[in-house]
């Protein structure tokens, strides 16, 4: 069953922390902009800008779309080399990020588990990122927790057209929690996964 956003219980308990909603993808598999696509008659980019607006202090839409801006209870920054995947838009968006640790989640999730949050925040340490690896043993870069210092590892990879998040993460200190096994990050990115979540039942 479809659980719409589940917030959790002490909204802006985050104070050293920036969430960043990644929105600028080119949606090619979709078809269209998947920061429209409605569920429980709300745009995703709306549903999730909201409850992110809800849960910190601060926090900011990265696109490379215009009209994103009207949809997003966040402010909204272009990404500064639009179209290069993931490694630039978290980049970019950390350099606008005063806070020392930054949450990044993608736009095409169904929903944003706060109860994951909660885990990332609760797992970091001295590390530098703290992702999931779901049952099949790949990490989950684009729902993570990264500190600020990872941006001088980040803009080097960038400089060197290394646009691989993985490989980024991968040279800074980061932890892996493991996803128990029912649980996975589901993202909406063709119209079939669009059509499931749509005929499922949801319950606020």
């Amino acid at each position: 069953m479809l659980i719409y956003s589940t917030m959790i219980s002490n909204p802006k308990s985050y104070s050293d922390a920036c969430a960043l909603l990644l929105s600028g993808g080119k949606s090619s598999r979709m078809g269209q902009d998947k920061a429209r696509i409605v569920l429980e008659k709300i745009e995703l980019l709306k549903q999730h800008s909201l409850d992110l607006k809800n849960t910190f202090n601060s926090g900011f839409v990265i696109s490379n779309y215009k009209d994103h801006r009207g949809l997003s209870a966040l402010p909204l920054i272009y990404d500064e080399t639009p179209f290069q995947g993931p490694l630039s838009a978290i980049a970019t968006g950390l350099k606008h990020c005063d806070s020392e640790w930054v949450f990044v989640f993608p736009v095409d999730i169904p929903k944003i588990d706060f109860s994951w949050v909660q885990q990332l925040w609760d797992a970091k340490d001295d590390r530098q990122v703290c992702l999931f690896e779901n049952k099949e043993n790949i990490l989950e870069p684009l729902f993570a927790l990264y500190h600020k210092s990872v941006l001088g590892t980040f803009e080097d990879a960038l400089k060197k057209q290394n646009l691989s998040l993985h490989k980024a993460i991968k040279k800074t200190k980061y932890k892996v929690i493991k996803l128990e096994k029912h649980n996975r990050i589901i993202n909406i990115n063709t119209p079939e996964d669009l059509l499931k979540f749509q005929q499922k039942p949801s319950t606020q």
